[in-house]
């Protein structure tokens, strides 16, 4: 979170670099892009760095996506913006990209970054819009350098082949999953998407106090 602008859009401009490289590769299905940040969010250098990791196989999480919303008529995820666009979970909207606290959030501060047209690759974008991107994602880890919380920031897009909107989600990591969370595979999640929403947007601090 302390790089700025600029340096996110040349490690945005890293990945796709690499993400068009290694799909290049015939037997490779799919590219992980990820950050982690902190202990609790399973960084393993002491200094910044991001991961990248090819797939010959391709993620269960989004396969399961993928075909869950053959059973809807469109994109699940551009009507989700729709319902998004005036609701109080919205953090930060710019020309090209929305970013808000998911209504189901699993994690406290938990936040997408969207594309407002219905992309599904990195490699889509033009300097511009990754420039825009980079503004979302300095904006959101600014504020959340505020309570020093770990985070684990990802690429959420289709493999090879099949379509699904591209997305960026950010997962803090300030709650510890044990038993229940692994016994019931339901998550709890104390603070709620609009506080969390309100927190990003700068408008009150951790504890609800405004912020002037």
């Amino acid at each position: 979170w302390d790089l700025s602008v600029d340096e996110l859009l040349t490690v945005l401009k890293a990945w796709c670099n690499r993400i068009s490289e290694l799909s290049q590769k015939p037997a490779t299905k799919w590219v992980a892009a990820f950050k982690n940040h902190g202990k609790e969010g399973g960084a393993s250098l002491m200094h910044s760095h991001s991961q990248i990791v090819s797939f010959n196989l391709e993620p269960p999480q989004v396969m399961a996506e993928i075909n869950a919303s053959r059973n809807y008529s469109g994109c699940p995820y551009c009507k989700l913006m729709e319902n998004e666009k005036k609701s109080h979970r919205r953090v930060k909207e710019t020309g090209s990209f929305a970013s808000f606290t998911p209504y189901a959030s699993r994690f406290n501060y938990e936040t997408w970054i969207f594309p407002k047209k219905h992309t599904i690759s990195l490699l889509e974008f033009s300097n511009d819009e990754l420039r825009e991107m980079a503004e979302h994602i300095k904006h959101i880890l600014s504020r959340l350098k505020t309570i020093d919380i770990p985070y684990n920031l990802f690429l959420h897009y289709p493999p090879k082949g099949h379509d699904l909107h591209f997305h960026i989600e950010i997962t803090p990591r300030g709650g510890i999953w044990a038993g229940f969370e692994f016994t019931t595979a339901i998550t709890i999640n104390s603070i709620s998407p609009e506080f969390a929403a309100s927190f990003l947007r700068g408008e009150v601090d951790e504890q609800g106090n405004p912020q002037l």
